[in-house]
């Protein structure tokens, strides 16, 4: 009897299985349904704002707009060349050369030297304390022997030397180590010297910390500055 049921369950089981395979393939094996809209549902799509989708309008180049377009352009293959590229890094390099020595001679006051051994610039400021402490006499002497050397360059600063000794002597300035030259020029604005002073210290400058030399038609004309300075101060 229990072998009779088990045999009829079997077969309800096999059953149902056979069906739920015919079932799945009838349903892939059936056309698909194509729903197509109706006239009245496009028309109902194509009125509802909701759907409206427009194309926002671009405001057109102007000329300007253009010409910056172009100028970028141009200056993008212009030093992404590598011939330009080669040419400013060799113009980049000379220029720093140029202005490192021009920053090293305005830190050795135009003696480049002085930067590599320091007994030259001990020296010369050695010799412009002495010449201040030198006796009026001697030092026009001294001015004396350098002209007839033709030594113009330390003839003038022997005589912007004795020109701020004169100034100093008649109390038109106070002389002091730590004033330039400027503080000297301003001390004496309202006096008549002043004019020639100017001259003798922009050539005393351009010489001293430009290391320009002097020629002697330079010379003359600044010794008539001198000249001119001393009997201003002097009378």
């Amino acid at each position: 009897m229990r072998a009779l049921q088990f045999i009829l369950l079997f077969i309800s089981v096999i059953s149902l299985n056979v069906n739920y395979s015919q079932a799945q393939t009838t349903d892939y094996e059936s056309e698909p349904v194509v729903r197509a809209p109706t006239e009245e549902m496009i028309d109902d799509y194509l009125n509802d704002r909701r759907f409206q989708y427009q194309e926002l309008d671009t405001d057109p180049e102007s000329l300007w707009d253009r010409f910056i377009l172009w100028l970028n352009q141009e200056l993008y293959r212009f030093f992404t060349d590598p011939l330009v590229r080669d040419i400013l890094e060799i113009f980049f390099y000379i220029t720093f050369v140029i202005v490192a020595i021009a920053l090293l001679r305005q830190f050795t006051k135009g003696d480049i030297s002085s930067a590599f051994f320091a007994s030259t610039s001990t020296k010369k400021n050695q010799l412009k304390y002495q010449e201040n402490t030198i006796a009026a006499e001697d030092l026009e002497n001294l001015i004396k022997a350098a002209i007839g050397n033709k030594k113009y360059d330390e003839a003038l600063k022997l005589m912007f030397n004795r020109a701020l000794q004169m100034l100093d002597e008649k109390e038109l300035i106070q002389w002091k180590s730590d004033k330039t030259n400027h503080d000297y020029l301003y001390e004496i604005s309202g006096h008549p010297s002043k004019a020639d002073f100017f001259k003798l210290m922009l050539a005393y400058e351009y010489v001293e910390y430009g290391d320009f030399h002097l020629r002697n038609e330079d010379f003359n004309q600044i010794s008539e500055s001198y000249s001119s300075f001393r009997k201003a101060v002097l009378r």
